[in-house]
């Protein structure tokens, strides 16, 4: 009957035609109350994107929401809605996490994102020298972000829950021998920044807690000095 469909279930769907539109429907129901819709002037294209839709809806490709490439959507999510929730060396390592993800991925629209297209990413840059730790947390990071998408209904499956992250393998640190201290040492004597490296081998600072380091955490009569600050390169 004309206007009319019956009623059907999640990842269910149907055509109709409606008249007040004149035209065919290709409806298909997304989650329990909503549907998305498509409109065709013959019955044949209708009941073609139906299927074509369902076939995307079970690979969790159907675009459910708001159409927007994987870079806009993720630099959208750090920076308007998961920044206020982090510190800001965590911020910063996940803006340059998720700069990895862009500069690869960032124009593929996001529905259309596969697990095939981000497991070769992470292969990609294993190859390219990028440690299995900062691949890892990279997944860590894309799986968080579109946690959120599949919440807001702009895609209907995290394709990171089908990636394999890769295993995090242990590198051992190979600290400078005496000699080599030593050697060091008498090449950065008279540099401008002879201090600060000098600090740096004989406390194991980090460069953030160097470049923070204040008169007011080293005591000179005590020979002591307190790491309370650390500091961060924001694009």
């Amino acid at each position: 009957m004309y206007g009319r469909e019956k009623s059907r279930g999640h990842n269910e769907g149907s055509v109709y035609f409606d008249a007040s539109r004149d035209r065919w429907v290709a409806a298909v129901s997304i989650a329990p109350g909503k549907r998305k819709k498509f409109y065709f002037e013959k019955k044949q294209d209708a009941i073609k994107k139906k299927n074509e839709a369902l076939r995307e809806l079970e690979k969790g490709t159907l675009a459910t929401g708001t159409r927007q490439k994987l870079g806009e959507y993720l630099v959208d999510w750090l920076e308007n809605v998961h920044k206020s929730k982090l510190r800001i060396g965590t911020y910063v390592n996940y803006k340059k996490l998720i700069g990895y993800v862009v500069a690869d991925l960032g124009e593929i629209w996001l529905q259309k994102l596969t697990p095939q297209q981000v497991q070769a990413f992470y292969s990609k840059k294993l190859d390219g020298m990028l440690s299995s730790k900062v691949v890892h947390d990279i997944h860590g990071v894309l799986h968080l972000a579109l946690n959120n998408a599949v919440r807001w209904g702009m895609v209907s499956r995290n394709v990171c829950d089908l990636v394999t992250p890769p295993s995090i393998v242990s590198r051992e640190v190979v600290p400078l021998t005496v000699e080599q201290t030593h050697v060091l040492m008498k090449h950065i004597r008279g540099h401008r920044l002879e201090v600060l490296l000098a600090t740096a081998v004989v406390t194991g600072m980090r460069r953030g807690e160097l470049l923070a380091l204040r008169w007011s955490n080293i005591d000179l009569d005590r020979k002591r000095l307190q790491v309370l600050h650390c500091c961060f390169f924001v694009l």
